[in-house]
């Protein structure tokens, strides 16, 4: 640890390269614009065989620049061999008193170094073995900067030292976004593994934290480092789901220094359990989205559980339930439990859906091993469920943990026991959310949302209220950024100017449009600039127009599927029937279904989020997310959630994602062929966790024998 600060620190910023003459202006830019304090700077440029012009980017830089930064900055050359051994190459060669390692396509805040000194300064005596500076993501493509970090709460109390026994939540994967004391580096001997190329800079943290009986890390949230999502998502951390080292290396590397770590007399020390589970969640929670989950061959993905269950055989079974600072889902939670062979007995069961037509409610409950006898009763009746299944978890194909998933009519009080314990009923999102119990709804009292049995009244009420998230709540001004940069000035005028238009639209449209603005929006720029459109949208002219509509889609770009077919089967047939069609305007369909008299909608126009939010039917034959969520995210950050069922045709059974994909949307049914197509929806243990209540087979055949059909018809 270091406890002495020079009168002037030295700073040595080693920055390896590697062909990105694209993003080093950014970099070099920043360190020009580096305000001036008690600090010193040397950058250490390492170019690891770049076949393009970096390596001469930073020579005219260092030649030509009058920045300091410039001034005490060297460029080192060597043939390829790895982000890591350049890394190594530059901390051999750095002289500093603290060193730190930002990566070529980021860039720093203008007050990054004098924020860091500044802090160090302040911090005189008190023993430190890192320092951590606050992640800020940049995206590239839209040019906006989100404080998003999984692990930026650790800075909401402002700027500290803190002993990682003391706060075990305040750990560090990045040394990008770090400092380290060289000496310390020295004399631990740590280096960064230089034949690996993931997260090859976490495991020399937690070594380098290891080897001090009491780490302690100060954490700098004014110290701004802008980390870029590069629009061509090249970077290492956009491709890892190509790269068996993301997965399998990565971790493997893990269960050695955890293996070492927990003989030590006082155990794995809880941080580092910590960061354990922060790690693992990562690649897990990317498993539930298509576009994001591992590419891997099956030989791969075992490795890769074997060496999960590993890591989570080191960590105490309390810490893997206690773990609440970054996200780990109640599945997660679950799964890393079972890893370990602990019973999930003490596991709640969910009520997670109502189906109103219907009077059923749906119960979800996870288990490990074999499945477990239920004593299932309503209104103190032995009861069978009106459709249920048991859904394979898909992690990397697991077959450890597994969820049971029961529809049941709801003609009284429901209680259930699994293996002869009662379990306690709980209404949210089965465990998909970290929160134990899931966001209440507004005016219904906490005591209905756990209980050992629950009533219908109960049910009906919860799933009636509008959802915490839904609420609106008076106007708080938050507290001005430091004003350190332009980037900074911009977006604290952005906020402010929303925070006047949130003003505004809550005190003068809710009394004439009927409409509320979610405290979510609050700070984002771009709702406000789409607020005229958002109030159309969301208007009661809107609901009373399509409120009653059905809406049909096949593609964004193309039609000539199921949806179609169906449209024009309704439209001879079901003539009081108000329907819609959603298609990109510059299509060859757009002119062939005018022709036939299709009430056309253009994709994306405001009357396209109208119907997708307002109509009492969507109708699908494909998951094309531009079209079921219509608003992009950068105009509408708070959900334009749908408020009619969703139906899918015929969907494709040979698409290896599908069952993902269906897991993704909250949809109410899905047509399909019976026979085959149908059990591989609905039979126990698939992926897919639709159960017999929400797939409805026809007896017409594959797509192309009912579009023949209904051609006939």
């Amino acid at each position: 640890m270091v406890t002495a600060v020079p009168s002037t620190l030295l700073f040595s910023a080693v920055v390896p390269m590697y062909n990105v003459e694209a993003y080093l202006p950014d970099l070099l830019e920043s360190l020009d614009r580096q305000i001036l304090g008690d600090y010193a700077l040397e950058c250490v440029f390492v170019d690891d065989g770049s076949t393009d012009d970096s390596a001469d980017l930073v020579a005219a830089w260092l030649e030509s620049s009058p920045s300091p930064a410039a001034a005490g900055g060297r460029l080192i050359r060597q043939a390829n061999q790895g982000v890591s051994a350049a890394r190594n190459t530059g901390l051999a060669a750095a002289t500093g008193d603290w060193v730190t390692f930002p990566d070529p396509d980021d860039f720093l805040d203008d007050g990054y170094f004098a924020a860091v000194a500044r802090h160090l300064a302040q911090s005189a005596g008190f023993p430190l073995t890192l320092l951590a500076t606050n992640i800020v993501f940049f995206r590239e493509m839209t040019g906006t900067f989100e404080d998003s970090h999984g692990l930026k709460d650790k800075f909401a109390r402002g700027p500290r030292n803190v002993r990682l026994a003391d706060d075990p939540e305040a750990i560090q994967c990045s040394m990008a976004a770090a400092f380290i004391p060289r000496t310390l580096l020295s004399a631990s001997g740590v280096q960064l593994t230089s034949d690996h190329h993931a997260s090859e800079d976490a495991h020399a943290i937690v070594r380098v934290l290891l080897a001090q009986t009491d780490p302690a890390i100060a954490l700098v949230p004014a110290a701004r480092y802008y980390y870029r999502r590069r629009a061509a998502g090249n970077s290492a951390t956009q491709t890892y789901r190509l790269r068996r080292e993301s997965f399998i290396d990565r971790f493997a590397d893990y269960v050695p220094i955890a293996r070492a770590a927990s003989q030590r007399p006082d155990g794995l020390p809880r941080w580092f359990a910590n960061h354990l589970l922060y790690e693992l969640a990562w690649p897990y929670l990317k498993e539930l989205d298509p576009a994001r989950r591992a590419l891997l061959s099956p030989a791969d993905k075992t490795e890769f559980l074997q060496i999960s269950a590993d890591l989570c055989s080191f960590i105490e079974p309390r810490w893997i339930r206690t773990y609440s600072f970054a996200a780990l889902t109640g599945e997660l939670r679950s799964l890393f439990l079972a890893f370990r062979g602990e019973p999930l007995d003490d596991q709640p069961v969910w009520a997670e859906a109502w189906d109103q037509r219907r009077r059923q409610v749906l119960l979800r409950y996870l288990y490990a091993g074999p499945p477990p006898s239920e004593d299932l009763r309503v209104g103190g009746r032995l009861a069978e469920p009106a459709a249920a299944k048991v859904a394979a978890l898909d992690y990397f194909g697991q077959t450890t943990l597994w969820e049971r998933r029961l529809w049941v009519c709801l003609d009284g009080d429901i209680s259930i026991a699994l293996d002869g314990r009662q379990r306690e009923l709980r209404f949210g999102l089965a465990g998909r959310t970290g929160a134990i119990g899931g966001p209440g709804p507004a005016g219904v009292s906490p005591d209905l949302r756990a209980a050992a049995s629950v009533s219908a009244a109960a049910v009906e009420a919860y799933f009636s209220a509008p959802r915490a998230a839904e609420r609106t709540v008076p106007l708080r001004r938050p507290p001005a950024l430091p004003r350190s940069s332009f980037a900074d000035q911009a977006k604290l005028l952005a906020r402010q100017a929303g925070l006047e238009a949130y003003t505004v639209l809550n005190q003068r449209f809710p009394q004439q449009f009927g409409v509320h603005i979610p405290t979510a929006a609050l700070g984002w720029g771009p709702v406000f600039r789409n607020w005229p459109r958002r109030l159309a949208v969301e208007s009661p002219a809107a609901r009373h127009r399509y409120g009653q509509a059905w809406v049909f889609a096949d593609r964004a770009r193309s039609a000539g599927g199921p949806a179609e077919a169906f449209y024009a089967h309704l439209s001879r047939t079901r003539s009081n029937l108000d329907c819609y069609f959603v298609l990109d305007p510059d299509t060859p369909d757009w002119e062939r279904l005018t022709k036939r008299g299709f009430q056309l909608v253009p994709f994306r126009s405001t009357d396209h989020l109208s119907l997708f939010r307002q109509a009492d039917r969507v109708i699908v034959s494909g998951l094309d997310e531009s079209l079921l969520r219509p608003a992009p995210y950068a105009d509408y950050p708070f959900p334009l959630s749908r408020s009619g069922l969703l139906t899918l045709l015929f969907p494709d059974l040979g698409n290896a994602d599908l069952a993902a994909r269906l897991n993704q949307w909250d949809i109410d049914q899905v047509v399909c062929r019976e026979g085959q197509d149908w059990e591989a929806l609905t039979a126990d243990g698939t992926a897919c966790k639709l159960t017999a209540n929400e797939v409805v087979p026809t007896q017409l055949g594959a797509w192309d024998q009912v579009q023949a059909k209904l051609a006939e018809m």
